[in-house]
């Protein structure tokens, strides 16, 4: 069976359409909150000299990197709860939280895992990272909607659903991250200036990071649910999939 990107796509804006009111309070509350929470707290310098960029953030991550990583867990419970809640008809909110912190130890190893994986293609020229980033796009289902919480056997059926579909894959993924992340990018750069003339610099900067905190959520959920109408397309069973009714 051949990868549409009509029928992925479809199948994306229809999770949209249909879960949006259950995911929209979860991502806000575990994905949004804490990264505006960050983005307040700890606003990100912003060296002139831009021989002192590195040597800044470097200082600046390694002042904050605890309240990162539990932004990070947080952000993990959310996605996990997020995944639950699509790829588990009749879930309620409660439970699919409840699955999250659950789950959370072995979508942290898996986390880990695929990120290596990944890593280790990059440093090849970027291509095989990018290559293995389709590969690996429906790990995390699987790991939640099959409930296989051994990280090693989500990846390897996730290596057994894209098989022949690899480049496929990577352009849908491509395709629609680019495009969200240039309209969001645009959008927030834009809020942003606005915000700061409009409220001055302090106050704009403030109000700033909250707008990206929200943009940076969109897009994150955005990706999510890309990685989940792959899975859903290419492991269709009667309880997983709409979209070939």
């Amino acid at each position: 069976m051949a990868f549409s990107y009509s029928a992925a796509w479809r199948e994306t804006t229809q999770l949209i359409g249909r879960e949006g009111h259950l995911l929209a309070p979860v991502a806000g509350v575990f994905l949004f909150l804490p990264s505006a929470l960050l983005g307040v707290m700890f606003p990100a310098p912003e060296p002139r000299d831009v021989n002192l960029f590195w040597p800044e953030m470097a200082r600046y991550y390694a002042e904050i990197w605890p309240w990162l990583s539990l932004a990070a867990l947080v952000g993990m419970i959310g996605t996990i709860a997020i995944l639950r809640l699509v790829l588990v008809p009749g879930t309620s909110v409660g439970a699919a939280l409840v699955s999250g912190a659950i789950v959370l130890p072995f979508y942290l190893l898996l986390t880990l895992a695929t990120g290596l994986i990944i890593g280790a293609g990059l440093l090849l020229l970027i291509v095989p990272g990018l290559y293995l980033t389709a590969r690996l796009a429906p790990a995390a289902a699987v790991l939640v909607g099959e409930d296989r919480r051994n990280p090693a056997e989500a990846i390897g059926r996730a290596f057994a659903l894209t098989k022949g579909h690899g480049w496929a894959v990577l352009g849908y993924i491509l395709i629609v991250g680019f495009t969200a992340l240039l309209a969001f990018g645009v959008a927030g750069s834009v809020i942003g200036s606005a915000l700061i003339i409009a409220a001055g610099r302090e106050t704009g900067v403030v109000l700033g990071a909250i707008a990206g905190a929200a943009f940076d959520t969109g897009f994150g959920l955005l990706l999510l649910l890309v990685y989940v109408s792959v899975y859903r397309l290419l492991a269709p069973s009667p309880s997983l999939s709409t979209t070939f009714d």
